[in-house]
C-alpha cells in the first residue's frame, strides 16, 4: 500500500510540473500561509489554476466628479428649496394718496407747463382755454426746465413734505398751477401757498393735502418762475 501511494504522489508530482514552469505563470497565496490554497495566472491575468483560493477585493469607492452636485438647493421650476422667499414692499403713504397713474405722469412727464392763477373760482362763463382746474389763469408762465422738474418731483414724493391726517381750516386760494403732461394724459398740480396746500387733479378727480413744511421752498420755486404771458382768448 505505501509502495502505492508513492507511485501516485509521484504521478501528481510529474503532472504538474509543466504547469509550474510555464513562461509568465506565477502562484499566489492567501494571507492564510496555506501551501495548499495557490492561484497560477498567465502574463495577461487568465486563471491557469485555482485551488480553494479566496482572495479579499477591496471594492473601490467611486470618486465624485467635479459637476456632481451634492444635496439639491431647488430646481429651476421654483422649488421648497434654497428659495428666497421676499415680500413686496408696502406702499408709501404718498403712494397711497397720489395713486399709480399720478405717480406715473408726474415722474417721467414730456413736459411741464406752469400758469399764475387768481384765487377765487373761475364763472361759467370764462372760456375753458383761461381756465386751469376751475380757477382763471392770469398769465402763463415759462415751461419748467430739467432743475425745476427734478426739484419739484423731489417734494412731491417726500412724505416729509406732507402733513396727512390733519384738518386745517382755511379756504383754498391758489396762485400757481403746474401742468404735467405724458403722452395724451396729464396731470394738473394747484397750489396754495398763503395757506398752504396742494391739489393734484388727474381725469376730473381732484385730491389735496396740506404741504406746510415746505411752504417757504415753494414760495422760492414760485419766484423762479417767469410769468407775464397774457393766456389765449
Amino acid at each position: 500500500m505505501k509502495r502505492k501511494n508513492t507511485f501516485w504522489a509521484l504521478s501528481l508530482s510529474l503532472l504538474l510540473l509543466p504547469l509550474a514552469n510555464l513562461p509568465g505563470t506565477r502562484a499566489l497565496e492567501t494571507d492564510g500561509g496555506s501551501g495548499n490554497n495557490a492561484v497560477a495566472t498567465s502574463e495577461n491575468g487568465e486563471i491557469v489554476e485555482q485551488q480553494n483560493v479566496a482572495i479579499p477585493i477591496e471594492q473601490a469607492k467611486p470618486n465624485k466628479g467635479p459637476d456632481e452636485v451634492v444635496g439639491e438647493v431647488g430646481d429651476d421650476e421654483g422649488g421648497d428649496n434654497g428659495e428666497i422667499s421676499t415680500e413686496p414692499e408696502k406702499p408709501t403713504l404718498v403712494d397711497q394718496f397720489l395713486g399709480a397713474n399720478i405717480k406715473q405722469i408726474i415722474s417721467s412727464p414730456d413736459r411741464v407747463e406752469s400758469f399764475q392763477l387768481g384765487p377765487e373760482l373761475a364763472d361759467e362763463a370764462t372760456p375753458s382755454a383761461q381756465k386751469f382746474g376751475r380757477f382763471p389763469i392770469k398769465s402763463l408762465g415759462e415751461a419748467l426746465n430739467e432743475k425745476q422738474i427734478k426739484q419739484f418731483q423731489t417734494w412731491v414724493f417726500d412724505e416729509e413734505s406732507y402733513i396727512f391726517d390733519f384738518d386745517k381750516k382755511c379756504v383754498f386760494r391758489p396762485e400757481m398751477g403746474l401742468r404735467f403732461i405724458k403722452g395724451n394724459e396729464e396731470v394738473a398740480v394747484i397750489l396754495a401757498l398763503h395757506c398752504p396746500f396742494w391739489r393734484f387733479v388727474y381725469k376730473g378727480s381732484a385730491k389735496m393735502q396740506d404741504c406746510d413744511p415746505i411752504e417757504q421752498s415753494l414760495k422760492k420755486f414760485r419766484d423762479g418762475i417767469k410769468f407775464g404771458v397774457a393766456p389765449k382768448k
